[in-house]
């Protein structure tokens, strides 16, 4: 075989195939040499869990053909001589697929994490961009899986998802992707996704979800002001909408800013349906806020 790696001056390898060099890896590339850490923190935390648990049903097929691209040899990565090759081969783990972009993403995110090469995260890389996986395939693939009880998924979509959204000059995140996809109705604001939105971005989360939700234009003026000025006054009627997704909102500024609890707040909160907002609002007052009826 004539592939050899060699790296390039900031450390990623390049790949070659008789002189024939695979694209440098870019974000998606150092994502994942950031993958590797990440897992071993986490089974390292977690022994008793099985590694190759997952929340996602394989396709034997598809997952076979990834199998056959991993070198057996250490110092590669392809078990292949051409570029030609491994895109001869991806063409066909996409047919196997029926070329469905979402499926795709969930397949990798399989393999990656029930691989027990610690090379397949940058194998993993290299297959996302050979077959330009497109942001709308990464969002509709990877959100699903946010929903699941498996939090080693759920930290790799989260992770895979930063290639979807962006940052503008303010600092504010641009989550124009997961806009247009929830008007298109193509994703659902599902509680996994909220959290993940929150996680990035509590106020712009807030702030996508009131455009989602929200039809009246004057009460969707009135609600995205009131998540940007964040007064005690503005919490408290942002409780009182009756949405468990403006309740988490209010419960995570609330941990930001415990001196905005006040005692007819604390009472809405209460109130709430959601069990995340309740336990979270019962470990943020005190014994005296607790004493409210």
């Amino acid at each position: 075989m004539n592939t050899n790696v060699k790296n390039n001056e900031i450390g990623i390898p390049d790949i070659q195939f008789n002189n024939c060099i695979v694209n440098r890896f870019t974000g998606i590339a150092v994502l994942t040499i950031v993958f590797i850490l990440f897992s071993v923190c986490i089974y390292a935390q977690e022994p008793n869990k099985k590694k190759n648990h997952t929340s996602i049903k394989p396709h034997i097929e598809a997952q076979e053909l990834l199998l056959s691209l991993v070198s057996s040899n250490n110092v590669e990565f392809l078990a292949v001589d051409t570029k030609e090759e491994l895109q001869e081969k991806l063409n066909s783990f996409s047919r196997l697929l029926s070329d469905d972009g979402p499926e795709i993403m969930r397949q990798l995110l399989f393999f990656r994490q029930t691989s027990k090469d610690a090379r397949s995260p940058l194998i993993v890389g290299i297959i996302m961009r050979e077959l330009s996986m497109s942001k709308d395939d990464i969002t509709c693939g990877l959100l699903p899986v946010l929903e699941c009880t498996n939090m080693v998924d759920v930290s790799i979509a989260e992770n895979w998802l930063g290639e979807v959204h962006a940052y503008n000059e303010n600092g504010s995140a641009d989550f124009s992707t997961y806009k247009r996809l929830l008007e298109k109705h193509k994703i659902q604001a599902k509680p996994g996704f909220i959290r993940y939105l929150y996680n990035v971005s509590l106020q712009d989360g807030a702030k996508l979800l009131s455009e989602h939700f929200f039809s009246d234009n004057e009460e969707l003026k009135d609600v995205k002001k009131r998540i940007e000025l964040q007064n005690i006054s503005d919490l408290v009627a942002l409780s009182k909408k009756d949405k468990w997704w403006l309740d988490v909102y209010v419960v995570e500024v609330l941990k930001e800013k415990p001196q905005k609890i006040n005692v007819e707040l604390i009472r809405h909160l209460k109130a709430s349906t959601n069990s995340y907002v309740l336990s979270t609002t019962q470990g943020l007052v005190t014994q005296k806020w607790e004493t409210i009826p």
